[in-house]
């Protein structure tokens, strides 16, 4: 039998690992539904058809396609991700937004044609914007003028219940971007029930923001939408009348009022009271201080009581208070605070990057990145309940998803966390 002398076998398994490290990666592709995305953090979490979640890392190298930057990169987007294996992570390559379809026969309406839709009121009889999306959805922020047909509540009711009674009038269909499905499926829907002239604005909501124009919010979520109400008015009008709950902030004042917003980015903000350019000019500004869901409501306090609710005399509240509804999952920072005393049955999970981790974090926290805990899921210990926590809540979500798919007891905290110099931790929501 043939013997190989030691030093033999070590260079050839020396050579082997030069030569497997010499090979290009070998390359996936992930399609789904963007879950989460960080631009910070350079994150992007994917939902699979399976119901399972997957983190990318991205970087200045990641060829994007159908998106001019990150910035275009919304949840909700249909995307296919192209990725690598680097360590324990998955480097994205490439990300490409899954541009919708519409279907046979059905043709696209331009925006200039939809603005000329939401200017002034609707014509009798005229084309009629119809959003496909959510009624939730509509609530927080539909373009003006539309009409709310969810396309779920279109397939169970008809189209008697939520479409015009005349199948003639033209309709023009959006849902929330050009990779969503549903406005061209409505549309399809409606053309089914036997309305002729149907047509889709595949740019949706994401393409009437990024041309700089407003979402307009409902008077019921205005009442009930735990949103930050602004009221731009002067002091002198307000004390005449305002909406319960309305901070008073012009917008000449609107900058020095920056820090009063809340830390949580996606914070909804409803403003109020100005004219159209005002309330154009108050959503554009906190649009660009990264306030995505900053939206008007034009009818002020008129619409407000001809919708039947009371107003309120005197000065508005002061401070601006958020009360946002909490995610499944989420914890609040009172009990985050309890759960870093109680380490014997709860692990806090660090999912900050190890450069961040280095520059302070809380004792027996353990440091696992969000890119990296599919593949060391098995460093979480049995038996324990395990509290996640970021820099601002973002990173931490798509742990508790990804922690929830495998059936391990989660919570996770969307606040801002911050360390001194002194290594103490400050919590701001």
């Amino acid at each position: 039998m043939l013997k190989l002398h030691r030093s033999t076998v070590t260079i050839a398994r020396a050579a082997l690992v030069l030569l497997l490290a010499a090979l290009p990666a070998i390359a996936a592709e992930t399609q789904g539904t963007i879950k989460g995305i960080s631009s910070r953090a350079k994150v992007l979490a994917v939902a699979i058809p399976d119901g399972g979640i997957t983190v990318f890392t991205f970087g200045d190298q990641t060829v994007l396609r159908d998106a001019a930057s990150v910035a275009e990169l919304y949840p909700g987007d249909q995307v296919t991700v192209v990725s690598v294996a680097d360590g324990p992570r998955k480097k994205a390559t490439a990300i490409s937004r899954v541009i919708a379809e519409l279907p046979y026969g059905i043709e696209a309406t331009s925006l200039a044609a939809v603005e000329q839709l939401t200017a002034g009121d609707a014509a009798a009889g005229g084309p009629l914007l119809v959003d496909a999306r959510s009624g939730e959805e509509y609530a927080a922020g539909h373009l003006p003028n539309a009409v709310s047909a969810p396309f779920e509540e279109l397939k169970k009711q008809g189209g008697e219940l939520l479409l015009p009674q005349d199948p003639g009038r033209p309709l023009v269909f959006y849902g929330q971007g050009p990779t969503s499905l549903l406005a061209g499926k409505a549309a399809n829907l409606a053309r089914r029930y036997g309305y002729a002239n149907v047509r889709v604005f595949p740019e949706g909501v994401q393409g009437w923001q990024k041309s700089g124009a407003v979402l307009v919010a409902t008077t019921e979520f205005v009442k009930s939408g735990d949103a930050v109400l602004i009221d731009l008015r002067s002091p002198a009008q307000v004390r005449g009348g305002h909406i319960p709950g309305a901070v008073n902030i012009t917008l000449a004042k609107l900058p020095e009022a920056r820090q009063q917003f809340p830390t949580d980015k996606s914070a909804p903000i409803v403003f109020y009271g100005g004219n159209a350019q005002e309330l154009a000019s108050a959503v554009a500004m906190v649009r660009e201080w990264g306030y995505p869901n900053g939206v008007a409501y034009p009818g002020g306090i008129s619409a407000w009581t001809a919708a039947g609710n009371g107003r309120n005399l005197g000065p508005t509240e002061t401070a601006i208070r958020s009360t946002r509804k909490r995610g499944t999952g989420e914890i609040t920072v009172r009990d985050f605070n309890l759960a870093l005393r109680s380490t014997s049955v709860v692990l806090i999970l660090d999912a900050r990057s190890p450069e961040e981790f280095a520059k302070g974090h809380y004792p027996k926290a353990v440091n696992i990145p969000v890119a990296e805990l599919e593949q060391r899921i098995g460093e979480i210990p049995p038996g324990k309940i395990v509290v996640v926590h970021c820099h601002t809540g973002n990173r931490a979500e798509m742990a508790y998803e990804i922690l929830r798919q495998r059936k391990i007891p989660t919570q996770y905290l969307r606040a801002t966390v911050e360390f001194g110099p002194d290594g103490k931790a400050t919590i701001t929501e």
